[in-house]
């Protein structure tokens, strides 16, 4: 995995709005249409092509597929990975994965994998009050076994939680990246406010381990938007250039 070694790296985690071509053959096949794979496939593949390309041309280092074929990651789940099996509620490979119900796939926890995961509090337009607390959940998760932890760190609900990481530490060899971009709002961020956001953190787990990130996806899923695409991608370029400014800062 890319880490931060001579300025703070950027990316962003979750689900881009599809363009209506995409958007209208997923609608139809979670209505229970029969529609043309062939064709969704060609259309999701431009759609890729066109959201990697607008990723590069903004300045973000580490890009994504934007989900575009996926109607949401817990449909895509379910349709590509079998081995879920009936947990008790005291069974060590339920809690690994998360999972809110009595079904969990088993997980190997000796393995570390070469990716991240991804943690938020929802993206609904609400109070958030009875969100759970970062320094109430920081041991499980860092007792998952990824090489980097994305979390929710921009919306004013859990924006002061950086300081968590002033009692915990970051285990050696991983790697954080707060969200300092919101999805919940429509307000884009200064950068001003992005580096601040960063050097914050950089202060209490080191530079190198620090990339930069968004909170969660602009998309709940592949039929609904959180925020109007030219909002996601101006706040993708406060992003990147809230990055610059720390990694001008932090490496002189």
């Amino acid at each position: 995995m890319k880490t931060s070694t001579d300025r703070v790296l950027t990316t962003h985690v979750g689900s881009i709005p599809r363009p209506e071509n995409v958007r209208a053959l997923l609608r139809a096949r979670l209505g229970g249409q029969a529609i043309d794979e062939a064709e969704l496939g060609v259309r999701a593949a431009e759609a890729v092509a066109e959201v990697v390309r607008r990723q590069a041309e903004v300045g973000l280092d580490i890009v994504s597929d934007g989900e575009m074929s996926k109607t949401s990651f817990l449909a895509y789940t379910d349709e590509r990975l079998t081995g879920f099996v009936p947990a008790a509620a005291n069974d060590p490979s339920a809690a690994l994965t998360g999972a809110g119900g009595p079904w969990a796939r088993r997980v190997d926890s000796r393995r570390e994998w070469r990716a991240f995961r991804e943690y938020c509090w929802g993206s609904w337009q609400g109070p958030h009050l009875h969100d759970l607390g970062l320094r109430d959940i920081v041991d499980l998760v860092l007792r998952v076994r990824a090489q980097a932890y994305s979390i929710e760190a921009a919306t004013p609900r859990h924006s002061h939680e950086w300081r968590v990481w002033e009692d915990i530490r970051l285990p050696e060899g991983k790697v954080l990246i707060p969200g300092v971009i919101a999805h919940t709002t429509a307000v884009v961020e200064h950068p001003e406010t992005v580096a601040e956001r960063l050097m914050n953190f950089a202060s209490l787990v080191g530079r190198e381990r620090v990339i930069a990130g968004a909170d969660c996806g602009f998309a709940q899923g592949a039929l609904f938007q959180r925020q109007h695409p030219t909002v996601m991608w101006a706040k993708f370029e406060a992003l990147v250039q809230g990055a610059r400014l720390a990694s001008e800062r932090l490496w002189g």
